[in-house]
């Protein structure tokens, strides 16, 4: 038997001022070519399948365009779980006309958790895959306004151990049994585009927390591939395209288990660049040299860059030739950091744009570059994240 396992496509994504969709596109049109030629039985997508709890349009038929492929192709059973940045209500509408296509979804936790495991045998192999999504505070604890942000730590930990614990004891003895997860495992790492689930670190599980007797773990929710156990068994198979700058020289990848005599064997294979990013630093004269170096170049698509100078200012006409350059060689400058962190296209762009065409993150994120206090900024985003997380989660209920 063969299983892809592939997470964090963020449909619907926004990159500052530009358009993921022609990216996603090519993706899902490869994804859906590679399990055709290469008979897929399983796929298993671990969360994040939109960028946002409420997705355009445009990201929506995208995704229901995937599915369709998926049904059209006759052979593939398609296991969906949800990711923090889904809205459980939204996945699950469709469930019960999806699950008659073999299409099965997973938006939240089941309340009978028998529910969550799929029997995926075949005469020769015995499988099974438990259907963990992304665990929201109501799944995993009771809510104290007392607690410290110590207990708070310690009951969201006991309730994810306790969660893979019982699904464990559910499994059959004589199969191969998966499981899958949307959070943040510790040694794992994080970049620039990941939300904390919780803030800072709390939430995050050890892999003898959800090792239980499971064969493998499918995990969701870090964009960068990796595994949290020696024998690769417990992993992130990272998300498809990069969902930042800091990601622009990460190898993308899926993840594919094959299966023989109930013994697993893990494949990981590299996604194709379809559009190419690059972060370029140094002086303005390095910078401009760089950028002249690129355009000796060819590219499919045009190229996305981030300028980070090594400088504490620059003058309007100096911005002004590096953004007049970019466009001369037909590439999109999307960020000018100088060293003190301030983006001088978002700053503008903020400033210019109506706030009905920004997202509650899109309006922090930029005024955070901008903030220059003593908190430090990582913490006061996960502070926000959390907030904006239990909000969906109420709205979601």
């Amino acid at each position: 038997m063969k299983i892809l396992h592939t997470s964090d496509w963020h449909l619907g994504q926004r990159f500052h001022h530009l358009t993921r969709h022609e990216e996603h596109s090519e993706f899902l049109q490869y994804l859906v070519a590679y399990i055709a030629t290469n008979r897929i039985d399983i796929l298993i997508i671990a969360g994040d399948i939109f960028d946002n709890a409420n997705p355009s349009r445009e990201a929506e038929k995208l995704y229901f365009n995937f599915l369709k492929d998926m049904v059209n192709l006759g052979f593939c059973k398609t296991i969906i779980i949800g990711g923090n940045h889904d809205s459980a209500s939204h996945l699950n509408a469709p469930k019960v006309l999806l699950e008659a296509l073999d299409i099965h979804i997973y938006g939240e936790l089941a309340e009978d958790l028998k529910d969550c495991i799929i029997d995926c045998s075949i005469p020769s192999q015995k499988l099974h895959i438990a259907c963990i999504p992304f665990l929201k505070d109501s799944d995993i604890r009771k809510e104290s306004t007392e607690d410290s942000s110590h207990e708070i730590d310690k009951k969201i930990r006991a309730g994810i151990t306790n969660i893979y614990h019982k699904v464990s004891q559910l499994m059959p003895s004589d199969s191969v049994n998966i499981a899958t997860g949307h959070l943040f495992a510790l040694g794992s790492s994080l970049g620039d585009s990941e939300r904390s689930i919780h803030v800072g670190n709390l939430g995050a599980i050890s892999q003898e927390d959800i090792k239980q007797t499971f064969d493998y773990i499918a995990l969701g929710h870090l964009h960068k591939t990796q595994s949290i156990d020696a024998k690769g068994f417990i992993h992130y198979c990272g998300s498809p395209i990069a969902l930042s700058f800091s990601e622009a020289k990460q190898i993308k990848e899926f993840s594919v288990i094959h299966i023989k005599d109930s013994v697993l064997e893990l494949e990981r294979l590299e996604i194709p660049k379809f559009r190419e990013l690059f972060q370029i630093k140094g002086k303005l004269d390095q910078v401009i040299q760089q950028i002249e170096e690129l355009s000796t170049r060819t590219f499919a698509k045009t190229i996305w860059i981030e300028v980070k100078l090594s400088q504490n200012q620059i003058s309007k006409e100096s911005y002004d030739q590096l953004f007049e350059l970019c466009e001369e060689k037909g590439f999109e400058l999307v960020k000018v950091l100088l060293d003190r962190q301030v983006d001088l296209i978002d700053s503008q762009k903020l400033f210019q744009k109506d706030i009905s065409e920004l997202s509650p993150k899109d309006i922090f994120d930029q005024k955070l570059d901008l903030y220059d206090g003593e908190n430090n900024k990582d913490a006061l985003r996960g502070c926000f994240d959390y907030l904006l997380n239990r909000y969906h989660e109420g709205q979601n209920s």
